[in-house]
């Protein structure tokens, strides 16, 4: 879950086992960046490390309102 910097949700993310990926139930293209998954929806720009050891890595980018967030797993 995308959450956005007043709490609110900006997208929820689905990612099956072989990274087909769905934001707010569209298909959307991934790909691969230095391990990590980078997908875009819109303006919204996500990134998911790969490496799920690392804490607080996942974010998300709006690049036409500037804004940005965290990834939570569910």
């Amino acid at each position: 879950v995308a959450v956005g910097p007043g709490g609110g949700i900006v997208g929820e993310i689905h990612i099956d086992n072989k990274e087909h990926v769905k934001v707010n139930g569209k298909a959307v293209d991934a790909k691969r960046s230095d391990g990590a998954l980078v997908f875009t929806q819109g303006f919204i720009t996500y990134t998911i490390q790969g490496d799920r050891s690392l804490k607080d890595e996942d974010h998300w980018y709006s690049s036409d309102a500037g804004t940005k967030g965290p990834i939570y797993a569910k």
